[in-house]
């Protein structure tokens, strides 16, 4: 709609307050219709697909007073859409379920604010993740491709880095699969584990690595651009960019593929996320 592509377009130009940001998130992703009439009753509709989700979950005992919000949410999207394991521990010690944990701990640091309706927050933050966590898989194609453009940019742009990376095993030449598989969008059909440490960046949108006030305006990028399915994961490469032209030197000087993995996936500090964020998103 005309509202939609107006608010993505904000989202990439201008950072959004933090007391709209729910609210954009929620149509953008398809969690709240922008006509006000139907809200009400698709509210109270997911807010009883949550209970009846947990409900389960209880009963199952895989979640208890205990367990943190943000694996609420990945136990609640698992089950809905089948992926539980018998074994969830061994699941949760994945690198795909630490990619979605780390995304699950934006959205609960974000907008869980009162603990004293914690069991209604989860149940309104269960559906901002599962809407986004569903587009970016829909979407998995291009953000493969982002990755690979990334690369590629800078094979070309900085071939003494490069060649370093790839010389330590970071970067591991290969075919491209966008080019090979143009027509392949179903996530699972990706196997990222070759692509990682770096891909580690892309898949959880720079969480765990830039400091959250600055990553949340990476976040407002991403969901803006989804709905419009064209390069939505475009800002992540400029932020790639931008950390490996901030710790070029270090990266440089480090001769090990555990020494280097370890510089890459270590947390910035926020002055450091607000300079590499700076750069990455200045026109």
């Amino acid at each position: 709609s005309d509202l939609l592509s107006k608010l993505s377009s904000f989202l990439h130009r201008f950072q959004v307050p933090g007391m709209y940001r729910k609210h954009i998130w929620k149509l953008l992703l398809d969690v709240m219709d922008a006509n006000e009439d139907s809200d009400p009753f698709v509210s109270t509709q997911q807010t009883l697909h949550c209970k009846d989700i947990r409900r389960a979950l209880q009963l199952m005992l895989y979640i208890d007073d205990n367990t943190t919000p943000s694996k609420q949410l990945v136990l609640m999207f698992f089950l809905e859409f089948s992926e539980l394991d018998i074994n969830i521990d061994k699941q949760f010690q994945t690198n795909e379920v630490k990619d979605l944990m780390v995304i699950s701990d934006v959205l609960v640091k974000e907008f869980i604010d009162d603990k004293n309706k914690l069991d209604d927050s989860i149940d309104e933050m269960y559906w901002l993740f599962r809407n986004l966590i569903s587009s970016v898989r829909l979407n998995f194609f291009a953000l493969i491709d982002c990755y690979e453009k990334f690369v590629n940019g800078l094979a070309q742009e900085d071939k003494s880095l490069h060649h370093h990376l790839v010389k330590t095993g970071i970067i591991r030449v290969q075919p491209n699969s966008t080019a090979i598989n143009g027509a392949k969008r179903d996530y699972k059909k990706y196997n990222i584990s070759n692509y990682r440490p770096i891909i580690t960046w892309f898949v959880r949108f720079y969480a765990g690595i830039i400091d959250h006030h600055c990553l949340i305006r990476i976040f407002d990028r991403v969901v803006g651009a989804l709905i419009h399915g064209s390069r939505p994961f475009a800002v992540l490469g400029s932020v790639g960019k931008a950390i490996l032209s901030h710790f070029r030197t270090d990266l440089l000087d480090l001769n090990t593929y555990e020494d280097i993995a370890k510089r890459l996936l270590s947390p910035l500090t926020l002055e450091q996320s607000e300079q590499v964020i700076t750069k990455a998103l200045s026109p």
